[in-house]
């Protein structure tokens, strides 16, 4: 998918505007919309979604003034970015790490977790957090697993949303990056307004 160059906020952790094309497809701005609704689909499964005070169903722009903020990660082969982003789309801070410098996936998490805490408090705290959605090569949304990826450090079937929505303590959906970059560019980039692209 190629991306336009457009401005899509203000990159307060780095002090400059970021840009779409600088987030590697826009996959960790784009896809936030298709990683709320994969949220949504898993909390319907639990007993007590009827009790929870948001509803992620209809994407970002139905949050309304409870939403608070969401996390995405984007894992690549190499780096792995991840950011907050509210509910206008704005990537409010970013951060990342080098995949590869991880050979166990629990030392991966908790780098990854080491970055994004701080960032997760400069916006409130965890509990401003309504969801976290991962786009991984070979994600697997229905089991919230990475299966086999040839390029990753770790092999077989890894459970990552679980470990991330343990260490963390938020509703978290992986799913494949492809796709997710793909609706992603659909609902909020190149491809608005498209249905075959």
């Amino acid at each position: 998918i190629q991306v336009v160059g457009c401005q899509i906020g203000h990159n307060r952790h780095m002090g400059r505007p970021l840009h779409i094309h600088q987030l590697k497809g826009a996959q960790l701005h784009n896809s936030i919309v298709v990683f709320l609704n994969l949220i949504d689909e898993r909390q319907q499964r639990r007993a007590d979604v009827a009790a929870q005070p948001y509803r992620l169903s209809g994407g970002l722009q139905h949050l309304g003034n409870q939403c608070g903020y969401v996390v995405g990660m984007d894992i690549g082969g190499t780096n792995t970015v991840f950011g907050i982003v509210d509910q206008r789309g704005n990537v409010l801070a970013t951060d990342s790490v080098k995949t590869q410098s991880y050979a166990k996936i629990e030392d991966y998490v908790e780098a990854v977790t080491s970055k994004l805490l701080p960032l997760i408090e400069s916006v409130g705290g965890v509990e401003k957090i309504k969801g976290m959605g991962v786009g991984a090569p070979n994600g697997n949304y229905y089991n919230g697993t990475i299966e086999f990826a040839p390029n990753l450090p770790w092999k077989g079937v890894i459970p990552l949303a679980a470990l991330f929505e343990e260490k963390i303590g938020v509703p978290t959906a992986l799913t494949n990056d492809a796709n997710a970059a793909a609706i992603g560019e659909m609902t909020y980039g190149a491809a608005r307004g498209m249905k075959d692209f």
